[in-house]
């Protein structure tokens, strides 16, 4: 279910309520939301647990008007088989999104409904996560340069911390370049059986912006980058 919040009253309002018909065992961890939820004019994102599967529902003046589905045809690395537990999905636009998961590190893929491996870590190892167990990330644009933000460690590998990469126009891996890795002395080392690892950038004003970064059962902190 998708429910907007009147920020002054508390009051909740149905705008979705979704289900894919790919699966009838499914199960939803997160859902990404693009476009206008107050004029009805959006899209939902949702990855399946345990499967390579993707699905988009479309709404137009507050109607669900389509359901598609891709499956991913391969993954990386190439041991993962599905993606597992509580996995992301980070719409770019249209055409293209991000995802990781349990098994698998953020890579891009195009929407289809083959849905091809465009671009990973393959392309840039030394900065591919070492560790599995947090799903997350964000990207955005500051000062004309783009930036992606992914879960790096985890509880088995010395605390969660993040990595905030520079990237070209086209966010491709092979073009990522490590700013910082944060915390420096890591979030907390506390097993996190949701697997979540968080990220959120709130733009200040034109030239900066605060990055948010939580993983539940250890913390969250806050970075304002100019």
């Amino acid at each position: 279910k998708l429910l907007q919040v009147d920020t002054e009253t508390g009051e909740l309002a149905l705008k979705a309520d979704v289900y894919p018909s790919v699966s009838s065992s499914a199960r939803l961890d997160h859902i990404s939301v693009t476009g206008d939820v107050s004029t009805g004019n959006f899209k939902l994102y949702a990855a399946i647990k345990d499967t390579k599967y993707v699905v988009r529902w479309t709404y137009e003046n507050g109607s669900q008007t389509k359901e598609e589905t891709c499956t991913l045809q391969s993954m990386y690395p190439s041991s993962s088989t599905n993606l597992h537990t509580a996995p992301r999905v980070f719409p770019i636009d249209d055409n293209t999104f991000f995802v990781n998961g349990g098994t698998s590190y953020l890579s891009k893929y195009e929407f289809a409904t083959n849905a091809t491996l465009l671009d990973s870590f393959e392309k840039n190892y030394t900065l591919a996560p070492i560790g599995l167990e947090g799903n997350g990330g964000t990207f955005f644009t500051l000062n004309g340069t783009n930036y992606v933000v992914y879960p790096y460690s985890d509880y088995n590998n010395g605390g969660y911390t993040f990595n905030v990469v520079k990237t070209d126009d086209d966010m491709s891996f092979s073009s990522m370049e490590l700013m910082w890795e944060l915390p420096q002395d890591g979030l907390g080392d506390v097993e996190n059986s949701t697997y979540q690892a968080e990220a959120a950038y709130l733009p200040i004003n034109a030239g900066s912006g605060i990055l948010y970064l939580f993983v539940p059962n250890n913390g969250i902190c806050a970075y304002e980058i100019v």
